[in-house]
């Protein structure tokens, strides 16, 4: 009786904690590619598709050769802008790293200069609403060179030296270079002119070699918003949009053990995270919260548990109103402090403090945090009671839903783990659970495919199959309780669902946790679309839940579907850029930090006939 009333007082906790929105991303953004090549070699032209940057986006301009100009520049949703380019430097060249699409490709190619001349960048007649907003101008560099070279970036009155370290070909992360570091992008903050002039010069090399100042990309990004840092950060440590080899792909395992803390970061890193902190404190105290956040931001790529940084993003957030953010960031701010408070006493002080803002942002918040606690400590006793596999089961089922484990100190979270050894009882809690909280589920029936449907479904890029598959006709077929999964992170699914099914057809990317449906609000194992007649739902988001600083799938409303013989959904993925469409329009386009767990999955419940199911991993 007691488990049931914490349930509800979770699930009642949970719903005061996610009524508001977090902000969204940057207005417009043009990105231009600098394509270069040399022996080392010639790059190909990024697709409109490939997203790439520290501000991750797609629809790149590309620029050939060492000279020219483009008369009409396009931003990321492919709308024409009106802004012209011309740029002028003594070479191209490119870097000995594989011509892979992303960012890789937008880092390999670029223009390079000699010993003494200066590599110039021109863009004019910007839209007004860059200039009426403010923009900043991210320049990447990064050389084939043997040695450390020092170049000199500058944009009006303001020059940033930036370091190109000895043999630091691109390895997937963006590092900014701040008043002389090491990076491989600077970055020219709240710019209002509508036309400007980039000069790349050499400056200093520490051999006997060649000085060079490389440009291989700029971005320009609109609008004072915190989005372009939140992917900044969330795309500096990523892998490449590439295909990962099939040993490194991250799947989902079928009896999870206890997750693994993240690794700390670096004394160096710490340090330098703190530097970045302390200035932004200044910054916000001077009334600047937009650069305090950029600076806190770029803490957090350094250290992403930087406890000054979380903590002056928090009272940034609060004083904007965003309360559901601030009290995410205050949240985790407060664990940090508390970590740090046996070797420094005086953190106590802001430990309370944080914790107090959380307490009056939302009185349910500590609530919920104590409810989660004693729920977690009556389970433990539960499976200390009873340890069997059936029980085990059935908590660690419970304590995946709720996402205990991240949620809970150490010292207050479950202390019992799934057992590894799987029961003859009936399974619980997989991802056809029709009533939200794991439970009993029906059972898959036996699987039946035939070869040649299997080495269809193989070759459409999907890796395990369940359920019973009868081909209709070249690539249609008939489903009964059917399940298509891949294990990838970054990539894009496809599916047509024939009118005229009694089933519901689930099309969803990065599948973590079970689907729930209450009175309140709902959500989906993974972010995409479920449609079960002329019925369409679409989970994003976009509601406002965060869970561990990621949102979270949550339902987001009804799709009308075109009275048609059969309907189109096509979803993408690429670090937190979500792009969900049916029939060929966008329903949905987002840039939050989302988690990255679970695979793709097409799934039929009942029995639909659907077309061409297909998916690609980048």
């Amino acid at each position: 009786m007691r488990t049931t009333y914490l349930c509800f007082s979770i699930l009642c906790c949970l719903f005061m904690f996610t009524t508001f929105r977090v902000a969204g991303a940057a207005e417009r953004v043009i990105s231009i590619n600098f394509v270069g090549g040399s022996q080392n070699g010639n790059p190909k032209p990024m697709e409109a598709d490939e997203v790439a940057g520290a501000v991750p986006k797609s629809q790149w301009n590309n620029a050939s050769g060492n000279m020219g100009r483009l008369p009409e520049l396009a931003d990321d949703s492919d709308t024409p802008t009106g802004a012209a380019l011309e740029w002028h430097a003594n070479n191209i060249w490119s870097m000995e790293t594989p011509d892979k699409p992303g960012n890789y490709r937008m880092m390999k190619g670029y223009l390079d200069t000699e010993n003494t001349t200066t590599t110039t960048v021109t863009v004019s007649n910007l839209p007004e609403s860059f200039a009426n907003k403010s923009y900043d101008v991210y320049v990447y560099f990064n050389g084939a060179t043997s040695e450390t070279r020092r170049a000199k970036y500058s944009l009006g009155s303001v020059t940033i030296t930036a370091v190109d370290p000895d043999r630091a070909t691109f390895s997937g992360k963006f590092i900014e270079a701040v008043n002389g570091s090491e990076g491989n992008y600077v970055c020219f903050r709240d710019l209002k002119d509508r036309n400007f002039t980039l000069l790349a010069t050499p400056d200093q090399s520490d051999g006997a070699n060649a000085k060079r100042a490389p440009v291989n990309a700029i971005q320009i990004v609109s609008g004072k918003s915190s989005a372009s840092a939140i992917a900044a950060k969330s795309t500096s440590n990523s892998a490449p949009a590439t295909a990962p080899d099939e040993d490194t792909v991250s799947s989902r395992p079928a009896a999870p053990s206890r997750p693994e803390s993240p690794a700390r970061a670096s004394a160096p890193d710490r340090e330098t995270a703190a530097a970045y902190a302390a200035s932004a404190a200044k910054l916000a105290t001077d009334g600047k919260p937009e650069k305090a956040k950029e600076l806190c931001y770029a803490a957090l790529a350094q250290d992403e548990n930087c406890p000054e940084a979380l903590y002056e993003l928090g009272k940034i957030f609060e004083k904007d109103g965003n309360s559901i953010t601030a009290a995410d960031f205050l949240v985790r701010a407060g664990r940090e402090f508390g970590k740090g408070e046996g070797a420094n006493p005086a953190l106590s002080t802001k430990r309370l403090d944080a914790e107090r803002r959380v307490q009056n942002l939302n009185p349910y918040a500590m609530r919920l945090a104590t409810t989660f606690a004693e729920y977690t400590a009556e389970l433990n006793a539960i499976t200390k009671k009873s340890p069997d596999t059936f029980t085990l089961e059935e908590a660690c089922d419970r304590v995946d839903a709720l996402k205990l484990r991240a949620m809970l100190p150490p010292d207050k979270a479950p202390k019992f783990d799934r057992p590894s050894v799987a029961s003859a009882q009936p399974k619980r809690g997989d991802n056809n659970s029709e009533n939200g909280m794991r439970g009993f589920t029906r059972q898959r029936k036996e699987t039946v495919v035939t070869p040649e449907v299997e080495r269809a479904l193989k070759a459409a890029g999907w890796k395990t199959i369940t359920g019973t598959w009868v081909k209709k006709s070249e690539q249609v077929y008939e489903v009964t309780d059917g399940t298509l999964q891949a294990d990838y992170v970054n990539g894009a699914l496809q599916v047509l669902v024939l009118k005229g099914g009694t089933g519901r057809v689930k099309a969803m990317v990065r599948n973590s946790q079970d689907d729930y449906s209450g009175s309140y609000y709902s959500y989906g194992s993974g972010f995409g679309i479920t449609i079960k007649g002329m019925v369409c739902k679409l989970y994003s988001p976009s509601n406002g839940m965060l869970m561990n600083s990621s949102f979270l799938p949550f339902f987001d409303r009804d799709v009308t579907l075109a009275d048609a013989p059969k309907n189109h959904i096509f979803i993408s993925v690429n670090e937190g850029n979500l792009d969900i469409k049916v029939n060929n329009k966008t329903e949905h386009r987002s840039n939050y930090k989302i988690g990255k767990e679970g695979p793709f999955l097409i799934q039929v419940d009942g029995t639909a006939t659907i077309e061409s199911p297909m998916a690609k991993g980048l």
